[in-house]
């Protein structure tokens, strides 16, 4: 049901204390879809799909995903939005930026501006062994101009950047992340 579906994401979001670390607590309006595409075979494939308590190796990630979300329009057919997603590692790293996708149109991530373009975890982030990546969506007021602003993908200050976009988080999902063969 819908109350249990919402229950679970809160859940999610207060157990694994990931989103409040990067960003302070917001009402979702439920999870991402978030596939990244493996072949197994000349014209076999195999959709992984990325959920809170899910576990990759690194080399299941290496390609940019698939993101798919709907339900969250604000005030109509022009709205935009703003993926981002943020790897955080284990014992204190600071956060990592691995890929910014703003003004997307309706809901289609791919015809969005690639701010940061999509990059998988690093082996410095992994070094612990393990690593948080979380995607958050975020409904933009206005068209942004990326360009003109400075963004780091090291130690990146999400709460920072979304004051400064006036950015308002609205869906996310996550995924643990292991180094390749662990």
């Amino acid at each position: 049901s819908w109350h249990k579906k919402h229950e679970v994401i809160a859940n999610a979001l207060h157990t694994m204390r990931v989103v409040p670390h990067l960003i302070d607590d917001f009402k979702t309006l439920g999870l991402l879809k978030v596939w990244y595409l493996q072949k197994t075979g000349a014209v076999s494939k195999v959709f992984l799909s990325a959920v809170p308590g899910k576990t990759f190796p690194l080399h299941k990630v290496v390609t940019e995903p698939t993101v798919l979300f709907s339900g969250v329009g604000h005030h109509g057919l022009d709205d935009r939005h703003t993926l981002a997603m943020i790897g955080v590692g284990g014992d204190g790293k600071p956060p990592q930026l691995l890929w910014l996708v703003t003004d997307i149109p309706e809901t289609q991530v791919a015809q969005g501006q690639h701010s940061a373009p999509y990059q998988p975890p690093s082996a410095e982030l992994l070094s612990s062994g393990d690593a948080h990546c979380v995607f958050l969506l975020f409904f933009q007021k206005r068209p942004l101009e990326t360009d003109k602003i400075e963004i780091s993908r090291d130690n990146v200050d999400l709460r920072r950047l979304v004051t400064l976009l006036e950015l308002t988080p609205v869906m996310f999902t996550s995924f643990q992340c292991v180094a390749s063969g662990k």
